[in-house]
């Protein structure tokens, strides 16, 4: 099982700049309605899978206030960039891209 040492988020639906560094064990995210927890799980599936569980196309899964989104992650030992707008696309391994 990989694990998920830092990710940032940046403008991915509500989400405009989040840092996490998620507890090696169990992690709770809590809020209310419309906070931004499925965006998050949303986020860290984009991650892994290169597209969303919810959204048709990359229009609904860029904040609005912006034309592209950013994930950066450290997964184990490797750090995982994907960045994506209405027509680019870019994704990075350890630096390289893909």
């Amino acid at each position: 099982m990989a694990i998920i040492n830092k990710l940032f988020i940046h403008q991915f639906r509500n989400l405009t700049s989040q840092y996490i560094t998620p507890c090696k064990n169990i992690n709770l995210f809590i809020g209310g309605n419309a906070q931004g927890k499925t965006n998050l799980i949303e986020a860290i599936y984009y991650l892994g899978h290169n597209r969303s569980f919810k959204a048709k196309t990359i229009k609904e899964v860029i904040n609005f206030n912006t034309d592209k989104f950013q994930l950066d992650a450290e997964i184990d030992k490797n750090k995982i960039k994907l960045k994506k707008s209405n027509n680019k696309s870019t994704i990075s391994i350890n630096q390289k891209n893909h």
